[in-house]
């Protein structure tokens, strides 16, 4: 019968998050559970098509996965994999990318608050630290959060009530404007505003002239441009209502007959696995790459880890409905019912280390280690302990943080954040 497969969050936030992708799509695959009705893989609203503007020039930046900042900040040096002809294996180029480099000694953190949100933010607090390493850094922020506390300039910016922009989203298939309702308090500007006034000072304040709605508003026009004939249709719904449906009623994604592969078709068998880390590029499955999804345990929180007997508990961190992120941390409303970190143990796992409700704990391992207070509770598997994420590092007994306990090591498919696939251990403590 036709299933929708709703992986949701979470499977990603292991080491081998990439390969459990790549397993439960083959099971949709071979059981025809996509591209009909009533059947579906993922998030699948309907795709809002929305088209970055273009440099003046028509080229692209260079991305860095955020998890190799950590690396290029140590060594001084940004190093990448770059196809030769800016294209990919998939559309037919397979010459071998060429590594680039250049030296970095700056860095501008905006849209992200890595001290806290990082994974192992004690190795990043120490780069931010070492005054060898960068000369400069700077931080766009609305809120003092704890990647703020490492600025040598900071840029208040606005809150997204405070600013004109263009949303949409993976769970429905809609776009809309959104206006400000304030303006903008004190000396805070958006991000777009500051990127101007600073490529003014560059020489290159002549591609900054738009407003922060005419440039919202011309990428729903090179949205709808590309969509053809209908595209002036959704245009003109938009520009009327200020929302717009980006998909008929009754669409279905992943229909094919063509896909993003090197054959057109679906691949549960590839001879061509992309990978992005150290920087990104494909490699062949004769190079040992398996080309069908195979099991590979996780990188640390799996029992049969020699390191599961000195930590043998796997840390993860929710997201509560408390904060996004980190973002209304500070809100005392919020505060006054979720007042300071706490760490859920399982009832048996409390008892075979003699913490009850309400103590104080520390979990600790290897890289670092955090205090909280203990909740027990029947809803966590004994062997697994969560630490909402979000708390600032002021907002602790010790000025810790929550992903002070993570790792930062990455497979080479994938650089993704691996936070929940860590080991940890808990012991009562007296603060």
């Amino acid at each position: 019968k036709r299933s929708y497969i709703w992986p949701n969050m979470g499977l990603d936030r292991w080491n081998n998050g990439d390969l459990t992708g790549r397993a439960i799509a083959t099971m949709a695959a071979i059981t025809h559970n996509f591209g009909r009705h009533g059947a579906a893989l993922g998030i699948n609203g309907g795709g809002p098509y929305l088209i970055s503007p273009a440099s003046p020039t028509g080229t692209t930046a260079a991305s860095l996965n955020p998890w190799l900042a950590y690396d290029a900040i140590d060594t001084g040096r940004v190093k990448m994999l770059v196809p030769l002809d800016g294209k990919d294996p998939a559309n037919g180029v397979t010459k071998d990318p060429v590594e680039v480099s250049w030296p970095l000694k700056a860095v501008w953190f905006t849209t992200a608050n890595m001290v806290s949100n990082g994974q192992q933010t004690k190795r990043l607090l120490s780069l931010l630290e070492d005054e060898s390493k960068l000369e400069l850094v700077v931080v766009s922020d609305s809120m003092p959060t704890d990647t703020v506390r490492y600025a040598d300039l900071i840029l208040p910016t606005t809150h997204w009530f405070e600013n004109d922009d263009v949303v949409s989203g993976p769970t429905h298939p809609y776009v809309f404007r959104s206006e400000r309702a304030i303006t903008p308090p004190f000396e805070a500007k958006s991000d777009y505003a500051a990127f101007g006034l600073v490529a003014q000072k560059l020489g290159f304040g002549k591609y900054f002239t738009k407003s922060e709605q005419e440039l919202a508003d011309s990428i729903v026009a090179a949205s709808t441009a590309a969509l053809g004939p209908a595209g002036a249709a959704l245009l003109a719904t938009y520009q009327k209502t200020g929302a717009v449906r980006f998909s008929a009623p009754g669409y279905v994604g992943n229909t094919g007959p063509v896909f993003q592969t090197p054959t057109g078709r679906l691949e549960p068998y590839s001879e061509r696995v992309q990978v992005n880390y150290p920087a990104g590029g494909w490699i062949p499955t004769s190079a040992g790459v398996d080309p069908l999804p195979f099991w590979e345990p996780p990188a640390q929180a799996w029992p049969e880890n020699p390191l599961y007997k000195k930590y043998p508990l796997a840390y993860m961190q929710e997201h509560s409905r408390w904060r996004v992120h980190t973002t209304y941390f500070d809100q005392p409303w919020l505060r006054e019912v979720n007042p300071e970190p706490y760490v859920d143990l399982s009832t048996a796992d409390a008892k075979a280390r003699g913490i009850a409700q309400g103590d104080y704990v520390e979990v600790f391992n290897d890289y670092g280690r955090t205090v909280a207070v203990a909740r027990v509770t029947g809803k966590m598997r004994p062997g697994q302990v969560n630490l909402p994420k979000g708390w600032q590092r002021f907002q602790t007994r010790d000025d810790t943080g929550f992903s002070d306990v993570t790792h930062n090591w990455l497979n080479y498919r994938n650089a993704n954040g691996a936070y929940f696939d860590n080991l940890v251990e808990v012991r009562k403590v007296v603060v």
